[in-house]
């Protein structure tokens, strides 16, 4: 079974073409859109809310994966099931309390999924409170692909709409 929680990881650029994007031997940090698979793109959702992606996957190994010109690695820093579980005792309780949303996004796409309102009093809170540049939406729907998990940046984000 794969791991439904995103992982934060370091790609580093093993070998290949150097590009402006991602000279060889050079890295980016960021959080894992889906782990990598043969015939698709590996996209990683960098800090600076941009995305980064790879050519066509065609092989996958251990500890990274090859694209037709580039071999890269992957170090995984962690994953959010880590940091969720990080110094928990027996006593946490890790109940979720999902509440449907669905969200306009500044490039025209609609995601409609689930968020999180354990530590929050309304949905709205999710997106304004905090410092995390981030929101996690899950069992989303966005362009035709069901059940995904999204870490989603808020500047991203037009307007969010809370379902019934």
């Amino acid at each position: 079974m794969k791991d439904a929680f995103p992982r934060r990881i370091r790609l580093i650029k093993a070998s290949g073409q150097s590009t402006s994007s991602l000279p060889a031997y050079l890295e980016r940090e960021g959080w894992e859109i889906e782990p990598p698979t043969v015939g698709k793109r590996y996209f990683l959702l960098q800090d600076t809310g941009r995305i980064f992606r790879t050519g066509l996957i065609t092989k996958v190994h251990k500890d990274g994966f090859d694209t037709e010109n580039s071999r890269y690695r992957i170090e995984v820093l962690h994953s959010s099931r880590e940091r969720l579980l990080e110094g928990m005792d027996d006593t946490v309780d890790l109940t979720c309390i999902p509440r449907k949303v669905t969200i306009r996004c500044l490039d025209g796409s609609t995601i409609h999924g689930k968020v999180n309102l354990k530590h929050e009093n309304r949905v709205s809170d999710v997106f304004i409170k905090g410092d995390e540049p981030f929101v996690v939406i899950f069992d989303a729907a966005v362009k035709g692909a069901l059940g995904k998990i999204l870490v989603l940046n808020k500047n991203a984000i037009a307007w969010v709409s809370v379902e019934e």
